[in-house]
């Protein structure tokens, strides 16, 4: 008696399982993740590795340009006619009865890094690859930059220096060519060297939610116009942000620093500033940093660090 009454109840169970699972089987956005080679793209799908994926929005990000119109990711690119079609996406969504809905499309063509030793400055090599910046409108290139933060020609990286560039190869018939869409050089001249200039290369912002408990930290250089050896004691730079006063009711404020750059013995044309406070009563984060040095601006949103504890 008890294993029939335990068997029916079983099936009862099962049932009722296999009802909820029908009525509910989905992958919700953005539990679904599909990483691989794209094999066709439409005006409002792609196909990645041979999986069909609804777009909506139609359309997809590159690493230097948001909301590209999907479809315009079939379009040539100099080197390689098939545009994005054979490089890798990355799609974020959900699944309803196996059919994939995106809610984000994202593809780098192909991620081809090199960091390597510059062969050639003019035209640029990297041992001995033909380095071209990115002309596409779809995935245009970024201001090469060197590791200070400035803007640079890359015709005037030093030979034998270190560099790192990130972009896509060729695939024609042509010699092989990396045409780049980020490039960070440890040498290069600023393109604005016959001015005063500041950057800011990190800012990150520790949103706690105790008053006077968030932390923000800010660091980047400076160079002389004419790029001149430093020396002495520099003019102090200018940090300003968001923030709030304290007080039954907080009002939104523009909180300041001023901190005093150091000259790097390594390279005394450049000075480097590191800001860190532990005691602000910041406007939430993510927070727009403006840093100001004789005559010169500059300003970044700051990272946000997830792990700050309470």
């Amino acid at each position: 008696m008890s294993c029939r009454s335990l068997a029916g109840s079983s099936a009862i169970v099962l049932a009722a399982l296999a009802a909820a699972s029908s009525a509910t089987a989905q992958v919700p956005p953005p539990e679904l993740v599909i990483e691989g080679p794209i094999d066709e793209i439409g005006a409002d799908y792609i196909k990645v590795m041979g999986i069909h994926i609804l777009v909506p929005n139609k359309v997809a990000d590159t690493p230097t340009k948001l909301g590209v119109p999907l479809e315009s990711l079939n379009d040539s690119l100099p080197g390689r006619d098939k545009g994005f079609v054979g490089g890798t996406a990355i799609v974020t969504g959900g699944s309803t009865g196996g059919v994939v809905t995106a809610t984000e499309v994202f593809s780098d063509v192909n991620e081809n890094v090199v960091v390597g030793e510059v062969t050639s400055s003019n035209p640029l090599e990297v041992n001995g690859l033909p380095m071209l910046k990115s002309t596409s409108p779809v995935i245009p290139a970024s201001p090469p930059m060197n590791v200070f933060g400035f803007q640079i020609d890359d015709t005037t990286v030093a030979v034998g220096s270190l560099i790192s560039v990130e972009g896509y190869l060729s695939d024609d018939d042509g010699p092989k060519r990396l045409y780049y869409h980020t490039l960070e050089a440890d040498t290069g001249e600023p393109l604005n060297r016959n001015s005063n200039e500041v950057s800011v290369t990190r800012t990150q912002c520790r949103d706690r939610n105790d008053a006077n408990k968030d932390e923000l930290e800010v660091q980047g250089w400076v160079h002389r116009a004419g790029l001149p050896n430093l020396t002495g004691t520099l003019p102090a730079i200018t940090i300003t942000y968001p923030a709030l006063t304290t007080g039954r009711t907080p009002t939104k404020v523009t909180g300041s620093a001023t901190i005093v750059p150091v000259v790097d013995p390594a390279s005394p044309q450049y000075a480097q500033y590191r800001y860190r406070s532990s005691n602000r009563n910041l406007d939430g984060c993510p927070l727009r940093i403006k840093v100001s040095w004789q005559g010169d601006t500059d300003s970044a949103v700051s990272e946000v660090d997830t792990d700050a504890t309470p």
